[in-house]
């Protein structure tokens, strides 16, 4: 069964939530979730476009909490 994409970036945030603190890339994320590389880069990208989430170098991916 194909999930929005809605529900794919949801699935994304709970796992950076759940994993705050970590490093955090997109080969684990789409190996948690069972999704291709390609489907979590998309979704990411959307998720920043909407300021949810962001890139920290050295760092990974992160739900975005501010200037915290």
């Amino acid at each position: 069964m194909r999930q929005s994409a809605e529900t794919r970036q949801q699935e994304i945030l709970e796992y950076l939530a759940q994993h705050q603190g970590q490093k955090i890339r997109q080969r684990e994320i789409a190996e948690q979730i069972q999704v291709s590389q390609q489907i979590v880069s998309r979704r990411l990208r959307e998720l920043m476009d909407k300021s949810l989430v962001r890139y920290v170098r050295r760092k990974g991916y992160q739900v975005y909490q501010g200037d915290a």
